[in-house]
């Protein structure tokens, strides 16, 4: 940061993409759950069916999570000028 208001476009940005991620997040988390509740008690799944959703769930977070990496991989960051 150089002291301006330069670089607020850029967290604003960076604010939007974190929101975006972390609702995702929360989805990801949530749907296998309900999945899992509502097979065991609608579709009788058995343990192997929830920890194949549990896990699947857990690989989907995780790669979601991992996707800023991806998007701003290629990125440069700016020198600061002393």
């Amino acid at each position: 940061m150089d002291g301006t208001l330069n670089h607020l476009e850029q967290l604003f940005q960076l604010t939007d993409e974190f929101e975006q991620v972390m609702h995702t997040n929360f989805l990801t988390t949530l749907v296998p759950g309900v999945i899992c509740i509502g097979g065991v008690y609608i579709l009788h799944f058995g343990l192997a069916a929830s920890m194949v959703t549990y896990y699947l769930g857990s690989a989907v977070g995780l790669s979601n999570s991992l996707l800023p990496l991806v998007w701003h991989q290629d990125e440069e960051p700016e020198r600061s000028r002393v």
